[in-house]
């Protein structure tokens, strides 16, 4: 790329820039320069061409920056400003179109490298809420991103996929075995991805890793979204969200990777997709190794193939299946059962399906959105429950463990949780949590902005029914201390038998 010297030697000198700068920071990815200079960042693309790409033409450059600022604008439009250009005339490199040879800039907004989400990780800054706040964003633009149904069918994935397996040198490549075993998996859900390419793939990040993540001004962005090739970005919106949760696994914080897959389940109801989570990751492990190998052929960095091969591991163990775990969460409203939900969730790699998500999701409103009082009729609770029991019937069945979360406060509910706990006895967990009433009154006059309704008159309506659960096979948690004693507790819960034993008590909700 000398072509490209005089430009790159322009923008590492503070005096070359239209404003006070006092240094540039300077850094390269496989693909591109980017100049930290003052209030900005400016990135130029290399002139380069690799199997994915083509940048050796000017004008591709400008035509693909144009691209980078419009699509990421979608998600992050206070970071991305515009598109500027230099021009070398007479041996002289200036700012605009002054005429002679061009070369074109991405100008965005400079953020802390500290703010990056994976440096907030590696610094133990990085909260449950950026996570939950970032996710509920992502599922937005989900939905208001482009259908492009003409990518990412089955066969698509299928040469994605093994494309990675390809970019790499045959020696650190993985065994036949397993590209076998992925080749099986892709035939088998074929059929599904060629079902949801009308519905869910969508022009979508397509790069959403942690380092693709900041914090500006207080809020979460996603930046740096695929522009150069729709066949990486025009994707299904779980393969979208699977690059995150696979960063998370990664980075050993898969208590994270499930805060931000329960809060995408909810936020976009794609309970669906789960059934294509493990070959995504697979396929997102993939591209992460074939990315840091292809960095590794340009810079010769051993921990850029140590990343690879790194990579290459998690995507084999990614594909083993476990047996699942099952536990049904009960108790009056207030009572604590969606806080202790999400502590399992975490804890134990469940997925957290709640009622109150249901209820909102089957009568078609907003989670936060308050529902009439025939949503709460005997028929359409009934409704509601045999919902989540199937849902949690089929992702049991696909090898995924699962939290039920609902009051279960009558004889019907009841029955459906004991039929389901037969089906898995030595690994299913029923849970009724309980909390003082005072509690509890301050507990729903917090809530804001939640799936649930209830309020003080609900909880009071059900414990004055007379309605009690059988003590011989729930065990009961008292709800009212710290998050750590919870934790605690669960983390100790193995055999059903020593659970009904256990006792506890938390402040949260």
């Amino acid at each position: 790329m000398p072509e490209q010297n005089c430009f790159v030697e322009f923008l590492l000198e503070p005096k070359n820039y239209p404003f006070p700068v006092d240094g540039i920071e300077h850094f390269e990815t496989h693909i591109s320069h980017v100049f930290l200079a003052g209030d900005f960042a400016f990135k130029l693309k290399k002139a380069i061409q690799l199997p994915f790409l083509d940048f050796r033409r000017v004008e591709d450059r400008k035509f693909y920056l144009e691209e980078e600022l419009r699509l990421n604008r979608r998600y992050a439009e206070p970071l991305y400003l515009e598109v500027r250009s230099l021009s070398l005339h007479g041996g002289e490199v200036s700012w605009g179109e002054g005429g002679g040879v061009l070369e074109y800039l991405l100008k965005m907004r400079r953020f802390k490298t500290a703010d990056l989400f994976s440096s907030l990780l590696k610094s133990g800054e990085l909260t449950r809420e950026h996570l939950i706040e970032l996710t509920c964003k992502v599922a937005r633009f989900h939905k208001e991103a482009s259908l492009e149904p003409e990518f990412f069918s089955g066969e698509a994935v299928r040469a994605l996929v093994f494309d990675c397996f390809e970019a790499i040198d045959e020696e650190y490549r993985p065994k036949k075995e397993f590209e076998d075993r992925v080749s099986v998996v892709l035939k088998q859900l074929s059929p599904m991805m060629q079902s949801r390419q009308k519905t869910h793939v969508r022009h979508l990040h397509g790069d959403l890793h942690l380092k693709n993540i900041c914090l500006f001004k207080g809020e979460a962005y996603p930046f740096d979204g695929i522009e150069f090739d729709k066949r990486y970005s025009c994707i299904d919106t779980f393969a979208d969200i699977a690059f995150l949760l696979m960063d998370l696994w990664y980075e050993g914080r898969g208590d994270y990777a499930w805060v931000v897959l329960n809060t995408y389940l909810e936020q976009s109801f794609d309970y669906e997709g789960v059934a294509l989570l493990r070959l995504f990751l697979t396929y997102r492990f993939l591209v992460r190794a074939k990315v840091a190998y292809l960095r590794y052929s340009q810079l010769r960095k051993e921990s850029d193939l140590q990343s690879a091969r790194n990579h290459l591991t998690f995507s084999q163990s990614v594909m083993s299946e476990s047996s699942p775990l099952l536990f049904i969460v009960g108790g009056f409203s207030g009572s604590g059962k969606t806080y202790l939900s999400k502590i399992l969730a975490e804890q134990k790699g469940l997925i957290h399906l709640r009622t109150d998500v249901f209820r909102k999701h089957l009568a078609g409103v907003a989670l936060g959105e308050k529902l009439p009082e025939e949503k709460y009729s005997k028929e359409f609770t009934k409704a509601v429950y045999e919902s989540v029991y199937a849902e949690a019937r089929r992702l049991l069945s696909l090898g995924f463990g699962v939290v039920i979360d609902g009051v279960h406060g009558s004889d019907r509910t009841q029955r459906l949780a004991h039929s389901l706990v037969a089906q898995f006895p030595r690994a299913a967990y029923l849970l009724w949590c309980e909390a003082p009433k005072n509690t509890v009154a301050e507990r729903l006059q917090q809530r804001s902005g939640d799936a649930s309704d209830a309020d003080l008159s609900i909880y009071e309506k059900q414990v004055m029914s007379g309605w009690e659960v059988s003590s011989s096979s729930w065990t009961k948690i008292a709800t009212n201390v710290s998050r750590g004693a919870l934790e605690l507790i669960l983390d100790e819960l193995a055999d059903p038998h020593q659970l009904r034993t256990a006792r506890c008590s938390s402040s949260g909700r």
